[in-house]
């Protein structure tokens, strides 16, 4: 099983060969906080009237005007972003994968951070760890950039998005493996003044984040299971957007 992975002299070769874990990758968990404007408009009217050798009229209305904003959070899975987690986990021949049962949706039912209720209720049946995410930042830009002593601007599509990882045991609830990846891209055209409709190609960005996103979470899997270092050609990303570190350039003077 996968704690044959933690012993330091079995190669990932050599564990490949035996009888290969199944794991329940879930879609990434995303809360979102939502605003909604609400108004209630109530109205009453009575008129009552009575004769008995004389008349008698009496009225009574009521009015009510209540206005505000409700707050909720709404919570969803991502679905565009596991495809790739998927495709590079068993391209690493690591282990074998199932596929669980999506979030119902229903927060009175399912709580769609608490993975071991859902593991617990069966949505994961069959599988010996899940790979449960949640996305912790998604940050979405646009920008315009006019270059200077020109007639040309570059306009720009980016997409970063942030997910915590946990690995864990279905029977045991034990963490095998947690952390942190990162898929970011970006989409870039130079525009002349003169054109007028430029539209920048946003599948081709979300495709681009996926699978910088599968990668990173597929090498991290390999590295913390294995104790193995990602392949050489393995560059993670660069954490909080913070450039990576450059040799320094020395200037000789002739």
């Amino acid at each position: 099983m996968l704690t044959g992975l933690l012993v330091a002299t079995l190669s990932l070769g050599a564990f490949a060969q035996e009888v290969k874990p199944k794991v329940a990758v879930t879609d990434l968990a995303y809360e979102e906080q939502v605003k909604d404007y609400i108004r209630v408009v109530d109205s009453t009217h009575n008129a009552n009237t009575h004769s008995a050798g004389s008349y008698s009229n009496n009225t009574t209305s009521d009015y009510r005007n209540v206005e505000g904003t409700y707050t909720y959070v709404n919570q969803t899975e991502l679905r565009k972003f596991v495809g790739d987690i998927k495709g590079d986990l068993k391209k690493s021949g690591l282990v074998d994968l199932i596929q669980g049962r999506p979030y119902s949706g229903d927060p009175d039912f399912d709580n769609i951070n608490d993975i071991i209720a859902r593991i617990d209720q069966g949505d994961f049946n069959g599988a010996d760890y899940v790979l449960f995410g949640r996305v912790s930042d998604i940050q979405f830009s646009d920008n315009v950039m006019n270059i200077q002593h020109t007639n040309t601007y570059s306009k720009s599509l980016n997409l970063t998005v942030v997910a915590e990882f946990n690995l864990i045991n279905t029977q045991t609830h034990e963490i095998k493996a947690a952390f942190t990846a990162m898929g970011e891209a970006k989409e870039l055209k130079l525009v002349n003044s003169l054109d007028k409709k430029v539209t920048l190609d946003r599948a081709k960005l979300v495709s681009k984040v996926s699978k910088a996103l599968g990668k990173d979470v597929t090498n991290q899997v390999v590295e913390q299971l294995t104790g193995k270092l990602p392949d050489d050609g393995y560059n993670p990303p660069v954490r909080h957007n913070v450039p990576a570190d450059e040799p320094p350039t020395v200037i000789r003077r002739k």
